[in-house]
């Protein structure tokens, strides 16, 4: 088992994104796959120069 207050330190200096991934492994107990997903909700689509157009997935 992990000490938490040894990890502490190094999480603090985790971008929020990776403390966020962090937190839905291990904490909440999500699969990579449906974490990828929670993380990727939107992608972006070719579009006329100067517009850019955004589609939802998942």
């Amino acid at each position: 088992m992990l000490n938490r207050e040894a990890a502490k330190p190094g999480i603090r200096r985790l971008a929020e994104r990776e403390k966020r991934v962090l937190y839905l492994r291990f904490i909440a107990g999500m699969t990579q796959s449906a974490i990828a997903a929670v993380n990727r909700p939107f992608t972006r689509l070719p579009s006329a120069p100067g517009r850019a157009r955004v589609r939802r997935t998942g």
